[in-house]
């Protein structure tokens, strides 16, 4: 078994898509593509001061103006009606696209937290499934060497009082001889 090596595959992916994101998201190309959305607010706009104008320019017929002078004042509502919902819904769109970006990469910002932890988790797990091999084949060899190891072996006596002993006991075997 070899020693648990981290791997930040899961990290390195979310990464990937964040950078992918952010490159859409913000900076110039950002600008472009909200603007372009947001320019979607001139068809809006449109379609809405045309119904408008149409419904100013009846509206004058029916109360007897003249054929042009109802056209002049369909024109005018038109106009002016284009101009207001063509800033609200510019703003309003823009508004969105800006806020669904900046949600689109926060979410990507949690995901690469979440993806970080796991590789995390997976080292750290690896790890202790490692160390405790190791430390079950280093309590193998501990067992092992202390059912080999000789007990006696381990007392350690003091040789000057056995050396002086054994002298004593020469000697008075000695003087009982003579």
């Amino acid at each position: 078994m070899s020693a648990p090596k981290y791997s930040s595959k899961y990290y390195d992916s979310a990464a990937a898509k964040y950078e992918e994101l952010a490159k859409r998201y913000t900076g110039q190309n950002a600008y472009k593509y909200t603007t372009d959305s947001a320019n979607l607010a001139h068809t809006q706009a449109k379609q809405a001061a045309e119904s408008e104008g149409a419904a100013a320019q009846a509206l004058a017929r029916n109360a007897g103006y003249s054929r042009a002078r109802a056209a002049r004042e369909g024109a005018a509502a038109e106009a002016t009606s284009y101009r207001n919902q063509y800033g609200d819904s510019y703003n309003s769109n823009l508004s969105n696209i800006t806020n669904s970006n900046n949600a689109a990469l926060q979410a990507q910002a949690n995901l690469m937290q979440g993806a970080q932890a796991k590789d995390q988790n997976r080292y750290t797990s690896d790890s202790n499934r490692y160390g405790a091999a190791m430390g079950a084949v280093g309590g193998l060899f501990t067992g092992a060497a202390n059912a080999l190891s000789d007990e006696n072996a381990k007392d350690i006596k003091d040789s000057s009082d056995t050396t002086e002993k054994r002298r004593c006991e020469l000697l008075g075997k000695l003087r009982v001889v003579r």
